[in-house]
């Protein structure tokens, strides 16, 4: 049984100011308020969540490949570690 997406399909992007939008523009979170690149850069705790959250259907993704075949570690683990770098914090100096 397909189950039907109501989510905005992947990928998703962080915009300058923090807010997700999806593939072909359409907003799936909206800004945090900040206005400008660097101000939303210089707030740790609030970039992570943004990382998180734009992560998301990488993460789903991964997690449904790798539900469906358990034993081929090979098929699935690129897919993981992907999503996982995505999702994790930068270090941008």
């Amino acid at each position: 049984m397909e189950t039907k997406v109501k989510h905005t399909p992947g990928p998703w992007q962080i915009c300058y100011d923090g807010q997700i939008d999806g593939l072909n523009g359409d907003k799936v979170c909206s800004g945090m308020g900040f206005e400008s690149y660097k101000e939303f850069q210089d707030d740790g705790v609030l970039r992570a969540n943004a990382l998180l959250i734009a992560a998301a259907p990488d993460l789903l993704e991964a997690a449904k490949l790798a539900s469906t075949s358990p034993l081929s570690y090979e098929k699935w683990m690129p897919q993981i570690v992907a999503a996982i770098t995505k999702a994790e914090v930068k270090e941008i100096r």
